[in-house]
């Protein structure tokens, strides 16, 4: 297979076996100036090892690089690699060092790629390394040995996953199962969500945007988190956000700062196709087919019906569930949270372009009183039908649930129990990111890398502001 060259359309990482003749020092590089891949007059033995092009997302673009790496044959000697080093490299690869030659969960680190590293003391293991030679060096705090920063640093202490793991009302009602082995591997959840079923009276041509189905939409792209947007994920203390005084990976976890919180996306009323269809032409898109996908949105006001399941929660438990579930009502019909604002939920893709806003209709609570129905008692009290212990007429003891996981919470922030927990700041911020209609439009919106005017909007790390504000 021969050379790729870097202004090439169909250009990719490469290594390559080489010939190549005495290197000589120039511009503070040492260069070959005669490289083959089998002339046989050529006196050494190597590989070839290119970079990147330089020119991603502008593939119209000249590539500024000159120079690849040309390293020698290879050497019975090894060098081990540390492990927590392997296992933060894993665990920090970009989309980029997933893609071919690469492998999808171990990067570069596969048999036959070449690895380059920072020498180490005779005896120590290697902890840095990458894919090249200008391969990027993680932070690392002088407490961690190996370690490299993370954003989990910034995760309190009594939150993290330890041989006592302080469980959360969340995890504890829905269970979770970790990816990585380890004695607390899984915890069964309580709760069962049935497949939500259109409306038998909503007609199939009124339920799809598109009129044929197959007919999907390219949205803008949806891209994941970049934990490296440090000053949108870590809180950031300087009221007026200067670039210099941004706190980072490198900052004293806990004690300078620590992870923000919940990531949630604004509602924003009448989201229609066009508003969410990538502009871009499609040539540009074929370009970054990966980034992209397609979809078939739903008409608005297309109506669901599901069930929730729930076995064996606490009283605290069922009243969290109750009060979450109440808040997507219409305002009138709310329980629990009376105020004049709508709120709603986000359910599907496209959030962060306002789609699958929903409310929540006709909910009915029905329990069931297990040692009742299935072992005091036959038949019910007519005696014409089996005991189960199934009730609906559960209004007073709704109250008392939703109360009693008011007061746990209040108690165990430190608030007064008998206050009302959305006038907890945090509440606060919640009903306010799932107030709708949201915000306007044009008042919020994706960071682009690439906007037709500011550039890349990333550079500046502008800091993210909090849900009040925001204006729109």
């Amino acid at each position: 297979m021969g050379f790729i060259g870097v202004n090439n359309s169909d250009y990719y990482l490469q290594t390559l076996d080489v010939r190549f003749d005495e290197v000589n020092k120039q511009n503070n590089r040492y260069v070959a100036h005669e490289i083959s891949t089998n002339n046989p007059e050529h006196q050494y033995q190597g590989y070839l090892v290119t970079s990147g092009n330089m020119i991603e997302g502008n593939p119209q673009a000249t590539s500024p690089r000159q120079y690849h790496c040309l390293i020698g044959e290879k050497t019975e000697q090894y060098i081990e690699i540390d492990r927590e080093a392997i296992e933060d490299y894993c665990a920090a690869l970009t989309e980029f060092q997933r893609k071919y030659p690469f492998d999808e969960q171990l990067g570069i680190l596969t048999d036959g790629n070449p690895v380059f590293y920072c020498e180490v003391k005779e005896g120590e293991k290697v902890t840095l390394f990458g894919h090249s030679p200008n391969f990027r060096v993680p932070f690392t705090p002088p407490n961690k040995n190996s370690r490299a920063a993370a954003v989990t640093d910034f995760i309190p202490p009594k939150l993290k996953t330890s041989d006592n793991p302080a469980i959360d009302m969340s995890e504890a009602i829905f269970g979770w199962v970790k990816d990585k082995k380890s004695d607390n591997q899984a915890r069964a959840g309580r709760v069962f969500i049935t497949d939500a079923v259109v409306d038998s009276q909503v007609s199939d041509d009124k339920i799809w945007s598109q009129e044929n189905r197959e007919d999907r939409i390219t949205p803008k792209i949806l891209a994941t988190p970049k934990p490296t947007t440090f000053q949108h994920y870590l809180v950031q203390t300087d009221p007026e956000g200067k670039r210099e005084n941004l706190k980072h990976y490198g900052s004293k976890p806990i004690q300078d700062t620590v992870i923000r919180g919940h990531k949630l996306y604004w509602h924003q009323k009448d989201v229609s196709c066009d508003s969410v269809k990538e502009t871009k032409k499609q040539e540009e898109i074929e370009e970054k087919a990966t980034q992209y996908t397609k979809i078939c949105p739903i008409r608005s006001a297309v109506s669901f019906h599901f069930r929730i399941y729930f076995e064996n929660l606490t009283d605290e438990e069922l009243g969290a569930l109750l009060w979450v579930l109440d808040l997507a009502k219409e305002k009138d019909n709310r329980i629990y949270v009376k105020d004049e604002r709508e709120y709603r939920f986000s359910l599907g893709m496209g959030k962060p372009f306002g789609m699958g806003a929903v409310k929540l209709t006709d909910q009915q609570l029905w329990l069931s009183q297990r040692k009742q129905g299935r072992y005091q008692k036959l038949f019910d009290v007519d005696g014409n039908n089996w005991e189960t212990g199934n009730y609906s007429e559960t209004e007073v003891e709704a109250e008392i649930l939703v109360d009693s996981f008011k007061r746990y919470i209040l108690e165990r922030i430190g608030e007064n129990p008998d206050g009302k927990l959305e006038d907890v700041h945090r509440i606060k911020m919640l009903l306010e990111m799932l107030s709708f209609p949201g915000k306007s439009r044009g008042s919020v919106r994706y960071m682009e890398i690439e906007h037709p005017h500011n550039d890349n909007e990333y550079t500046d790390r502008r800091v993210l502001p909090n849900p009040f504000q925001v204006g729109g």
